[in-house]
């Protein structure tokens, strides 16, 4: 039972810091499957340059620039460290700023949810999260990395369930007894991620 447990506390840590990790880098990250033993490809961080194209082209001023767009993320993700700071180029040092906020939100967000679970539910927080991606990427991009993990961990709670609906969808759906088994599994997880969140990303979101 011990070796089963620290397995499962394994899995659970090594996503979550693959999924804090990729927030800086930006890049693809590759995870086996605990139980399958199939590696997948994992990339949460693409509605980034999805929102960012979006913030330039409601700016006439940087409209002209969005053609370029693949070319910042292509130069961020194979630079050993990001853009510098002092970059005199304005696209470059506008996605630094974009990103540094991003990441801000996400430590607040991962600090914030597992204490929104234990006062509101879980339910009330997932709906919460889910309704709040629709316009703050990070909070989408905390709400995709749950539904992910939960797809693959171990237990396998509600993996199958959710190849068919979304994690919005089931938590209101399913058994007290697996509503209970969820909110175990997600709160163990978010441990792990705001560990990672706080450990790794500098600076705190502005109130």
């Amino acid at each position: 039972m011990a070796n089963i447990i620290k397995t499962l506390e394994q899995g659970r840590a090594k996503f979550a810091y693959k999924c804090a990790e990729q927030m800086l880098t930006l890049k693809d990250f590759l995870f086996t499957n605990p139980l399958k033993k199939v590696e997948k490809t994992y990339n949460f961080v693409l509605p980034i340059f999805e929102d960012y194209k979006l913030k330039l082209l409601r700016n006439p001023k940087y409209s002209r620039e969005v053609k370029n767009i693949e070319d910042v993320y292509n130069a961020y993700i194979s630079s050993p460290s990001p853009f510098d700071k002092n970059t005199t180029n304005e696209i470059n040092a506008m996605f630094i700023k974009f990103h540094s906020k991003m990441l801000k939100d996400y430590k607040s967000y991962a600090k914030k949810i597992p204490m929104l679970i234990k006062t509101n539910g879980l339910g009330a927080t997932i709906a919460f999260v889910f309704s709040k991606g629709s316009d703050n990427i990070s909070y989408r991009i905390i709400y995709n990395q749950i539904t992910e993990w939960m797809k693959i961990e171990a237990k396998q709670v509600i993996a199958e369930e959710l190849e068919k609906n979304s994690l919005v969808k089931e938590v209101t759906e399913i058994s007290t007894e697996k509503y209970r088994l969820l909110q175990t599994e997600i709160l163990a997880f978010l441990s792990w991620l705001r560990r990672f969140a706080e450990g790794m990303i500098e600076g705190e979101a502005e109130e």
